[in-house]
């Protein structure tokens, strides 16, 4: 696995790189024991003019950082600083980047569109959702809370690179780390780890 210092990552990082964080906190140990995958996290890099830094969409359900739009410390969706967020965490973070395809302005609108529509929507707490992508691979798309996982899913559905048939909410971190994932453009590069600043 490279490793890459934040500030020499920082300009390469364009929308659609996804973020995976491992943590030894409680709620993490739990997930990577069952997932058997230390990547209990997942966001996805967005660039919004309004911002001249890196943002990370993500749904969280304890927050370290600010949503930078609302100022306030959310637990659902919320739109952070990438640099704070990597500053912040307690616990390995890696980077895996969106290839071979272009991300345009019409793609960029439909993802602003899908941010508009569920930018305040709460962290996912139903158990049943976690588990019936283990037990059933499927579940029924409910976008009223959403998981890390089901959001960035929502979101490379809407810069159709991924297949919009597969029910967002069948989607777990630990799939973001693997290769098989129902892409209909692109792929993702290898996991490589991403060190703060000092």
């Amino acid at each position: 696995m490279k490793r890459y210092k934040y500030s020499d990552l920082r300009q390469t990082l364009k929308t659609g790189d996804l973020i995976l964080f491992a943590s030894d906190a409680p709620v993490s140990r739990f997930m990577t024991l069952i997932l058997r995958n230390p990547w209990t996290h997942v966001g996805m890099v967005i660039k919004l003019e309004a911002y001249d830094f890196v943002c990370m969409w993500e749904s969280t359900c304890f927050s370290t950082t600010r949503d930078v739009e609302s100022g306030k410390y959310v637990q659902g969706v919320q739109v952070a600083s990438l640099r704070d967020r990597v500053t912040r965490h307690r616990g390995d973070v890696g980077v895996r980047f969106l290839q071979g395809v272009t991300i345009d302005g019409h793609d960029m609108d439909k993802l602003l569109n899908l941010k508009r529509q569920i930018g305040d929507r709460p962290f996912e707490n139903d158990v049943t959702e976690f588990i019936a992508p283990l037990l059933w691979g499927q579940a029924n798309e409910n976008l009223n809370a959403l998981f890390n996982a089901e959001l960035i899913a929502e979101a490379y559905q809407a810069l159709n690179v991924f297949d919009s048939n597969v029910a967002s909410n069948s989607f777990l971190p630990s799939d973001f780390t693997g290769n098989n994932l129902p892409f209909v453009e692109g792929y993702l590069s290898e996991i490589h780890q991403v060190i703060p600043d000092v």
